[in-house]
């Protein structure tokens, strides 16, 4: 087995109410027993290295991104932090974003950050035309901005840094994902999801991105808004950008996801499931189906727009031994062992109660954060780990979880009002390595 060091670049995608939760089990909140078969360690990541120049150490910064702003936290500050301690960011920039951030993406190589924002798609919503801007890394300035004719979702870029994927967000009526230059945002491509299948099954609303480790493939997750039963993942190659394969169907219009390393398996969440499926890439077969409501977890319903993805966050360790999943109705994140067998069958081992509530809305009594929600500002909620897969960042609660404890262990308050955020590591004030935000495996044979 071989584990991937952290990649270079980075993909992303976008874009959940207080209930009546059951009691915690012996295992809740637990710290992991270290001695327990299959039990999952800690990723062991580089140590930070030193500048051969300078002798300069590695700055860990969790970006996170409200409308309009930029917010940096700096995690070596986590562990000296008391239980739950609200941090302050080391870095705050205001960003021409207020129309609504839909994605994140980095290019570490390049030292380039691109965010999507404003229009999500025409057909269902109004929330204007799509936009796209880079920010140069080493000095925060936004060096181009692009508005499109089309709408923007959850973007994702190339490891080599040449190429971005955007959808054409949720709302839109196609399956279409524009391939985009990092020179100045303009379109030189599409990949259209509706042309690999017929239009009656084809799925609408483009909506996350993820591109493979190796930045061979680019995974294509439509919302499906319209809930036709439309409800396929689809796999492009990029050197053709021609969509190769489909897997599913799954059980309702697709959501945030990842994948492994090797590409052999997907983890799903899915509209109104609380809970995730597992998706075999090699057949577009689905596997496994978990539902935390037979769990005795509370599924109030989905007829709410804050309902319609209870489960909108999940992670995968980088050392691929558990997968993480947000259950905003019941203030909680699962936690399953993907281990060995288990990765087509997970076992739930922990459940770990947030700090942070999951109802509301974004940039509503925050005290010191300023932000301005533009349109879709229910908690959905959001799950991302660290580079070394010591901590679990929980979106829309602001939530720092200690992996190996099992507990929150600090906060960052912008986060509450974001689900927007990625890691970036810098080295004598370059970018040196990113996480993703969607979290992907990172153990490849």
């Amino acid at each position: 087995m071989k584990i991937a060091a952290a990649p270079l670049v980075l993909i992303a995608v976008v874009l959940g109410c207080g209930a009546p939760r059951p009691a915690a089990g012996p295992a809740d909140g637990g710290a992991r027993d270290a001695a327990a078969p299959d039990a999952a360690a800690p990723f062991d990541a580089p140590a930070p290295a030193a500048d051969a120049a300078d002798g300069a150490t590695v700055t860990r910064l969790e970006y996170v991104f409200p409308d309009g702003w930029l917010y940096a936290y700096d995690l070596g500050a986590v562990a000296a932090a008391s239980p739950g301690q609200r941090l302050d960011p080391v870095k705050k920039v205001a960003l021409p974003t207020a129309a609504g951030v839909r994605g994140v993406a980095v290019d570490v190589a390049g030292a380039k950050l691109y965010l999507s924002y404003g229009g999500d798609g025409t057909a269902s919503c109004d929330h204007g035309r799509g936009s796209l801007l880079q920010v140069d890394l080493r000095t925060d300035a936004v060096t181009w901005t692009r508005t499109y004719d089309h709408g923007v979702d959850g973007l994702a870029v190339t490891p080599d840094g040449t190429r971005l994927y955007v959808p054409s967000g949720e709302c839109a009526g196609d399956g279409v994902w524009y391939v985009a230059s990092p020179t100045d945002g303009a379109d030189h491509g599409t990949i259209d999801t509706c042309a690999f299948v017929s239009p009656a099954a084809c799925a609408h609303g483009p909506h996350n991105t993820i591109v493979s480790l190796d930045g061979a493939h680019v995974y294509l997750g439509n919302r499906d808004i319209d809930g036709a039963g439309n409800d396929r993942l689809f796999v492009a190659d990029t050197a053709t950008n021609a969509v190769t394969r489909a897997v599913g169907p799954f059980k309702s219009g697709l959501r945030p996801f990842t994948i492994n390393g090797a590409e052999t398996l997907v983890y799903m969440t899915v509209s109104c499931l609380i809970g995730f499926q597992v998706g075999d890439l090699a057949t577009g077969q689905v596997v496994a189906t978990v539902d935390l409501t037979a769990m005795g977890f509370t599924n109030p319903g989905c007829s709410q727009p804050h309902l319609t993805a209870p489960s909108h966050g999940i992670s995968l360790s980088p050392d691929e031994r558990e997968l993480f999943v947000i259950d905003a109705p019941n203030d909680t994140v699962h936690v399953f062992d993907v281990s060995g067998a288990r990765a087509r069958a997970p076992v739930k081992v922990a459940d770990l109660r947030l700090s942070g509530s999951m109802s509301g809305d974004e940039c509503v009594d925050h005290p010191g954060v300023a932000c301005a929600c533009a349109y879709d500002c229910q908690r959905f909620g959001w799950l991302q780990h660290s580079i070394d897969g010591r901590y679990l960042f929980v979106g829309d609660s602001g939530d720092v979880i200690d992996t190996v404890k099992r507990q929150t262990v600090a906060a960052f308050p912008a986060m509450a009002d974001s689900r927007k955020m990625v890691e970036i590591d810098f080295q004598s004030g370059r970018p040196l390595a990113s996480s993703q935000r969607s979290t992907v495996g990172h153990v490849t044979r």
